[in-house]
């Protein structure tokens, strides 16, 4: 349920920000009667349920740690709990919160995984297709969308923030975050491929990866 409305939510916002001007995307001004003021604010209210759930996971995951995750699972949850609240907090980039939230859309097949896997059909013909659409919707939320939105916060955004007064050293390292989950998702990328496509033996780091998220039930 989280994931489609996530997804569903990071659809529209981004689509409606992307037709509007660039500080938009950039800024939550309060008194800003626009379309996409609105729907910006919209945006940052409703991102403490992404919030919530990520720290209702990350709960469940230091409970069984190493079990379900280890610390590059922590670093990613820490990482976007920290990332939203600092949007929610100052009212800032609800479009960058938007694309992130695309990346939910890879959750929905993975929690198809875990169906198929506890129905007893985890060898069969539908559970290879689902780590294509695994492998395939990850690649596109988490990492086409991802870098695409980074290179857009990078050549924008952070322009019209610091124009608009932040800190610089404040932005630095919220973009530091930001790069640090884009590369994370490209590691786990190349994992979930290799589950994909059945490669590296059980021993592999994508074996290790799919074991996680089996047992996690995600």
């Amino acid at each position: 349920m989280n994931a489609a409305f996530t997804t569903s939510l990071g659809l529209y916002v981004s689509a409606q920000l992307l037709s509007g001007p660039p500080e938009s995307r950039a800024l939550v001004l309060n008194g800003d009667t626009s379309e996409w003021g609105i729907v910006g604010k919209q945006m940052l209210d409703l991102a403490h349920i992404f919030v919530a759930w990520l720290l209702f996971d990350l709960l469940h995951i230091l409970a069984n740690f190493p079990k379900l995750g280890a610390g590059d699972t922590v670093a990613h949850h820490v990482g976007f709990v920290t990332l939203t609240s600092v949007s929610i907090g100052f009212g800032v980039c609800p479009f960058a919160g938007a694309w992130l939230f695309l990346g939910e859309l890879s959750s929905l097949p993975l929690n198809a995984r875990w169906f198929l896997i506890n129905s007893g059909r985890g060898a069969s013909a539908l559970m290879s297709t689902t780590n294509f659409m695994f492998a395939g919707t990850f690649f596109f939320g988490r990492v086409l969308v991802y870098w695409c939105g980074l290179a857009d916060f990078m050549h924008e955004t952070r322009a019209i923030l610091l124009e608009k007064g932040a800190v610089h050293h404040f932005l630095s390292a919220y973009t530091l975050l930001m790069c640090c989950g884009a590369l994370l998702n490209l590691y786990w990328f190349t994992l979930i491929l290799k589950m994909a496509i059945g490669s590296g033996g059980k021993k592999s780091a994508a074996a290790k990866f799919s074991k996680a998220a089996v047992v996690k039930g995600e």
